[in-house]
């Protein structure tokens, strides 16, 4: 698929709880799915780009996306990266075995804007963070979605805290 453009418009979040029951089950089924109806498929993306946005909020403008789906037999795997009007850089690896949806990955964000994406995803963002921007690497592992190891590498060269009248600026 080359030069897509998709925009997401979604309503607020509710303040009913996910059943993340449902939500395993819906993943087992698309990835079932996956591997009995078209087998062994897959899909690259490239120079796509990808408007998200929650209610009145601003839009999360992802852009240079570039991804790759392998559907199963035995795993599903992807990769993406993209930049974003709230990130420099985004990077997904993962793979996700169709049987146990054991799942290994790794998702990389470079200079995620705080105060951006806070406004973009939150009802009150602005609460406690003023400015600053940080770096992540997260590396993941599970089987299913109920117990999932995760580390995390993080840096931030300066974030500025907020708290009424009184600011602390971090850096480092």
């Amino acid at each position: 698929v080359v030069n897509p453009s998709i925009a997401v418009h979604l309503s607020e979040w509710t303040e009913e709880p996910f059943n993340i029951d449902a939500i395993e089950s819906k993943i087992r089924a698309l990835v079932a799915s996956f591997a009995t109806e078209i087998p062994g498929m897959v899909v690259g993306v490239s120079g796509g780009s990808v408007e998200v946005r929650i209610g009145d909020r601003p839009p999360v403008v992802i852009k240079e996306l570039e991804g790759r789906l392998v559907a199963p037999p035995g795993e599903m795997q992807l990769q993406i990266s993209s930049r974003a009007n709230v990130f420099d850089s985004l990077r997904i690896e993962e793979s996700i075995a169709g049987d146990t949806l054991a799942t290994k990955g790794s998702i990389k964000i470079n200079r995620l804007r705080l105060r951006e994406s806070l406004a973009a995803f939150f009802p009150r963002p602005d609460e406690y963070i003023e400015d600053g921007e940080i770096s992540v690497d997260v590396v993941l592992t599970s089987v299913g979605l109920k117990k999932i190891k995760a580390e995390i590498e993080g840096t931030s060269p300066s974030l500025a805290l907020v708290r009424r009248a009184r600011n602390t600026v971090i850096e480092g």
